[in-house]
């Protein structure tokens, strides 16, 4: 059984599951704010006072923030045998935290091993056609079985799959 997370990197999760909340915006919320617990109590007028957050925009913040499900992600997650690295945690790979803007929090499926620092990214269109998908499913598949790190970006987060890892 995983260890349990520690409660400020499920508030992370909390904010990280909240649609329209990127790192940039991820960040703002907790420069301001202070902690992600901070930013979830926070209200849709204190929520205006981040740069480019508007009052619809805090409004649907403020509800998703209330409404999201924790719990359901941790059980996917265990479902899944993956577990969360968080900025500035143990584990969390240093040259990724040195680049502009980076994932708050990770999604690993498998273990993090010496050889993953040199990794490839496939990046896509959160619209992409079925001739894209099959072409990045392919090619990232054949790099897995090849032995190279694999890391996929998905609306929920980055995922590292590394060789010999599944998440089906």
């Amino acid at each position: 059984m995983p260890e349990p997370l520690p409660a400020d990197v499920q508030d992370l999760l909390a904010l990280h599951l909240v649609p329209g909340l990127g790192p940039r915006l991820t960040a703002a919320l907790l420069e301001l704010f202070g902690s992600a617990r901070a930013v979830l109590k926070a209200s849709s007028q204190e929520l205006q006072r981040v740069p480019h957050i508007g009052a619809k925009l805090a409004q649907d913040l403020a509800v998703s923030l209330r409404t999201v499900d924790v719990a359901a992600e941790l059980e996917r997650m265990a479902r899944h045998n993956v577990h969360l690295l968080a900025l500035g945690r143990d584990g969390y790979p240093a040259p990724l935290a040195e680049i502009a803007d980076p994932p708050h929090l990770l999604y690993v499926g498998g273990s993090l091993e010496p050889r993953d620092a040199s990794a490839v990214a496939v990046v896509g269109s959160r619209q992409c056609t079925s001739y894209g998908k099959r072409v990045a499913e392919r090619l990232a598949g054949d790099l897995a079985r090849a032995g190279v790190t694999v890391i996929s970006g998905f609306p929920r987060g980055t995922t590292l799959i590394t060789p010999g890892s599944s998440l089906t």
